[in-house]
């Protein structure tokens, strides 16, 4: 009777560890890993609802774009530019604003020297080229309204060189005419 009395005990002793090993020790595994699934899920989930209000936020301001904003957008960078078109478009420009020019050029930058040209960089740069006789006076009104335009160009270069006029002496150097000669760089995508 004494050995039933410690075999049984031993029995549901390994019954119990047996039980316990094949059977709840990895359901604990697998809730656990259940649970690590359903923390990520849930992260998941508020990653994607503040996306969502990101992209509502985005479109909201999208949406309260001016009408032309587009169109003011590309008069600033544009996608491509026509050479031929941008001499015609800087010929109205400078008429437009009182200004006649001579010896008007427009070049590309095709040796790729820049950060855009035709070697597949963010921008390409085009350069242009002209000659206004103006007044000192008139030049500063030119460079403001160059300034004030909407399209993104740099002046690169500006040098000056005196215009022959007959009748010029005597009068105050604030009216004499001048060539000025300007080189401005313009940007596009493409």
């Amino acid at each position: 009777m004494t050995i039933t009395r410690y075999i049984l005990p031993i029995l549901v002793l390994l019954l119990a560890v047996t039980t316990y090993k094949l059977g709840i020790e990895p359901l604990y595994e697998d809730i656990h890993v259940a649970l690590v699934k359903e923390a990520e899920v849930k992260a998941a989930l508020v990653e994607a609802d503040a996306a969502q209000e990101r992209l509502n936020e985005i479109a909201k301001r999208y949406e309260s774009f001016p009408p032309d904003a587009e169109q003011r957008l590309s008069e600033i960078i544009p996608e491509k530019v026509d050479p031929i078109r941008l001499l015609a478009e800087t010929t109205v420009f400078l008429e437009r604003n009182g200004f006649s020019a001579k010896s008007l050029a427009v070049s590309t930058d095709d040796n790729g020297s820049g950060e855009g040209g035709n070697t597949g960089g963010l921008y390409r740069t085009y350069l242009i080229s002209f000659t206004i006789p103006a007044s000192y006076d008139i030049f500063r009104t030119f460079l403001r309204t160059l300034e004030d335009s909407l399209a993104l160009r740099d002046s690169a270069d500006v040098s000056f060189g005196a215009t022959s006029i007959s009748g010029t002496r005597g009068r105050s150097p604030e009216l004499y005419l001048y060539d000025y000669n300007v080189q401005i760089v313009g940007y596009s995508l493409r």
